[in-house]
């Protein structure tokens, strides 16, 4: 990753922020960490509150980056909000289904599902 470039990208859809990661595979710790970095900013200095990660470009990803997406749905929980993922491949699937997460997070098929489901979250402060 080269300092100019982002690995996601974010934009407001009504009430909701949708998070569209860039690159195909989140593997390498300095990409989780910015990805992390900016996600913990989100919700704690920006007030998102309805996060949607769009995962449509992503391939592969490492389970420190699930990490990131657990201590992200935490925040959100604590502070009534709400974490929706979609866009899914198999692979990328697979990984959240062998680590027990579709327990614990909620899945939609694409953002126009997700976006529904995320329709009922209360604004931010």
């Amino acid at each position: 990753m080269t300092s100019h470039s982002s690995p996601l990208r974010l934009e407001a859809v009504g009430p909701v922020t949708v998070v569209r990661f860039l690159l195909p595979e989140i593997l390498h710790n300095d990409v989780i960490d910015s990805v992390g970095d900016r996600l913990s900013s989100l919700v704690e200095d920006e007030g998102g509150r309805a996060v949607l990660l769009d995962f449509t470009k992503v391939h592969k990803v490492s389970s420190a980056f699930l990490g990131q997406v657990i201590g992200l749905h935490r925040r959100l929980l604590a502070l009534q909000g709400r974490l929706v993922l979609c866009g899914l491949s198999p692979e990328v699937r697979r990984v959240f289904d062998l680590c027990q997460l579709p327990r614990v997070l909620h899945f939609c098929p694409d953002e126009q599902a997700a976006l529904l489901a995320l329709a009922d979250t209360p604004p931010a402060p």
